[in-house]
């Protein structure tokens, strides 16, 4: 290694500062925010949750209207080319170019690219939206005590919303197609946070089906939510006992609430409330979709006693949804998508794709609550 040269006056310079300490600053910087988040949920919660991040969701929201002038969102039938996913493809095309600049400058320029765009691109996600993976349990919140739910009490929540759901489909006027289920989920939202305004601050949503749909769907994704532009992803096409509660589960993400468990139960909470029959079937299906899935792990007996008493309506409507999952979803592209999703969710503290199905503590704790 060469030494530094001396200035022209004698007196030795200070070593300049390390370009691969420049490079892994950034990662560290990310390192850092994320351990001293989880090691605080309580001033996550009061000064990103609920006091920086309400300010900075508004203001990306607002920017992510005028998007919307020039590609109006078409309902949830078709898909349209979103805000997100013309900003991701942009910023794509450019991290290809300077990557490929510095890949011809040699491997160590490649790496140190690499590395830097990717702590960076970090710290920008905590600080527009990924703190809220550290805020205070939603459960404390609601004043909930989760617990270890036994079999016999998976069953009877399971018989219950199998009986709500049939008496829901029998009082149905018309189909669950035909509804603007992105209009009815921001509606049914805004509604609860005037009952529960701790729940969130967003009370005009954007739920746009997007232009990648098909790759959602074949990937067995139904929605995604876009947190650089606020905007709450419901794929295209799928089944419309799916839309309602997908959309509720979108806009909680919007709400600052990251956890896909506590997400989930936030979709049943709204739609179970909701005055629109086609919301509150949407939430029961789903529901109790994942209480089987619960029961089925505790107790498979059980769990196909439980299945063989539901009545026609329902099953029918559950045999209606699985066969688009079949149809929809690419093994291959399914398996990978899970895998990196999985990834995500652990590097956020939670228990990988599991954690979806944890919502049933919450509706096992809610029932208990009564």
């Amino acid at each position: 290694m060469q030494p530094a040269a001396a200035p022209s006056d004698g007196k030795p310079r200070p070593p300049a500062v390390s370009g691969w300490w420049r490079t892994l600053f950034p990662s560290l910087l990310g390192a850092g925010l994320t351990l001293l988040a989880r090691s605080d949920p309580s001033l996550v919660e009061e000064r990103y949750s609920q006091g920086v991040y309400p300010v900075l969701g508004g203001a990306i929201s607002r920017s992510s209207r005028a998007w919307e002038r020039i590609v109006p969102p078409a309902g949830l039938d078709a898909g349209r080319l979103s805000f997100a996913e013309a900003t991701l493809l942009i910023g794509v095309l450019v991290l290809c170019f300077r990557g490929w600049r510095a890949i011809r400058a040699g491997p160590s320029a490649a790496l140190r690219f690499a590395l830097g765009a990717a702590g960076w691109l970090y710290v920008a996600f905590l600080l527009v939206w990924g703190l809220n993976h550290n805020r205070e349990p939603l459960a404390a919140r609601l004043q909930l005590r989760t617990g270890p739910a036994a079999p016999a009490e998976l069953a009877e929540l399971a018989a219950e919303l199998g009986a709500t759901l049939e008496m829901e489909l029998g009082a149905l006027e018309g189909s669950l197609d035909g509804h603007d289920v992105a209009q009815l989920a921001a509606d049914a939202w805004a509604s609860r946070l005037e009952e529960e305004p701790d729940l969130g601050w967003c009370t005009t949503p954007r739920v746009r089906a997007p232009l990648a749909s098909r790759a959602l769907t074949a990937c067995g994704i139904s929605g995604i939510f876009g947190p650089h532009t606020q905007e709450c992803h419901v794929a295209a096409g799928l089944p419309a006992v799916d839309r309602g509660f997908v959309a509720c589960h979108e806009i909680a993400h919007a709400q600052g609430w990251a956890r896909e468990d506590e997400a989930n139960f936030l979709a049943w909470r709204v739609t179970s409330r909701a005055r629109s029959p086609a919301l509150r079937i949407s939430g029961l299906a789903l529901a109790l979709v994942h209480v089987h899935g619960a029961l089925r792990r505790a107790d498979p007996a059980l769990q196909r006693d439980c299945a063989l008493a539901l009545g026609p309506s329902v099953v029918s409507l559950l045999e209606e949804r699985a066969r688009f999952w079949r149809s929809a979803r690419v093994e291959s592209a399914g398996r990978v998508a899970t895998a990196v999703n999985d990834a995500y969710l652990r590097s956020q503290g939670q228990e990988g794709v599991a954690s979806y199905g944890r919502m049933v503590d919450l509706l096992v704790a809610e029932r208990r609550a009564r």
